[in-house]
C-alpha cells in the first residue's frame, strides 16, 4: 500500500468518530478554541482536546495563535485533495 493510501485510510479512520464529525462541521462555520467547542458540544474539554489532535495530526484542523488564543481552524482544502484521491 502507498503513503497516499495509507494517509487516506487514516484520515477515514479519525472521521468514523461522531464528534470528530460534529466538530469539524462546527469549525466550517468559523474557528473557535477548544474551550468553545467543549462547551458548544457540551463535552470535556480533555476529550474535545484529544479529538482535535488526532484532526490535527491527520492534517484536517490546525491551531493558530491569536492574542494569547489558540484557534483551531478547519483544513478545508485537504478535503479536496481527498476527494480528489476517491476520484
Amino acid at each position: 500500500m502507498g503513503d497516499d493510501q495509507l494517509q487516506l485510510h487514516e484520515v477515514f479512520a479519525v472521521l468514523s468518530s461522531p464528534r470528530r464529525r460534529h466538530l469539524l462541521e462546527r469549525l466550517c462555520e468559523s474557528d473557535a478554541t477548544v474551550g468553545e467547542l467543549a462547551k458548544w458540544y457540551k463535552a470535556d474539554v480533555q476529550a474535545v482536546s484529544e479529538d482535535l489532535m488526532m484532526l490535527e495530526q491527520a492534517g484536517l484542523v490546525s491551531r493558530r495563535e491569536e492574542a494569547h488564543r489558540s484557534l483551531m481552524h478547519l483544513n478545508a482544502e485537504v478535503f479536496d485533495l481527498i476527494t480528489g484521491g476517491i476520484e
